[in-house]
């Protein structure tokens, strides 16, 4: 009996979103310890990481355990590849919001100013102020940055995940007919 490719692809996905996961809620962690509150919300990092783990141990558990067998292949039911896609999909729209949200505090990152807005109702003015960056700051983004990196290499696998799910295994391959 051989596998087709989706189901080793999703195999190899599934794996490396639960390793993924783990990184996300580690670091999550880290953020929620080291950052002060504005860029921690309710701890993205760490809940999305849970999703991520969730979706990637479901995707571990299909191709591992309820695959059906289909003449020579063996196939995953459609119920369930279409359960692990929405999953894939929510993942993705979770990274999404924390690339949206952490996507800011990365562009401050490269400034030297930055412009605040002072008077009273009438009158505003424009002030530049140096932006003076400690060991603490620094530390800052690369925490933010790193889990900036994961959560795009996360929503790259969870698209690539939902993406695989369309494809039908029942249908035979096309062949050239002359």
């Amino acid at each position: 009996m051989t596998l087709t490719v989706k189901i080793k692809l999703l195999r190899v996905l599934s794996i490396v979103q639960c390793w993924i996961a783990l990184w996300l809620i580690v670091l999550g962690i880290v953020e929620r310890a080291r950052i002060d509150w504005r860029l921690s919300g309710l701890g993205m990092p760490i809940w999305t990481g849970v999703w991520v783990a969730i979706t990637g141990s479901f995707g571990v558990f299909i191709t591992f355990r309820h695959l059906q067998k289909l003449s020579n292949t063996f196939i995953i039911p459609q119920h369930l590849a279409m359960t692990f896609m929405g999953f894939s999909l929510t993942c993705g729209l979770f990274c999404a919001i924390i690339m949206v949200l952490n996507a800011s505090e990365l562009s401050d990152a490269g400034k030297k100013t930055f412009r605040i807005y002072t008077g009273n109702n009438e009158n505003f003015r424009a002030v530049n102020v140096p932006f003076i960056y400690d060991s603490k700051h620094k530390e800052e983004h690369a925490l933010i940055g790193s889990i900036f990196a994961f959560t795009v290499v996360e929503l790259i696998l969870a698209m690539w995940s939902a993406a695989l799910c369309f494809i039908n295994d029942r249908q035979a391959p096309l062949t050239n007919v002359s």
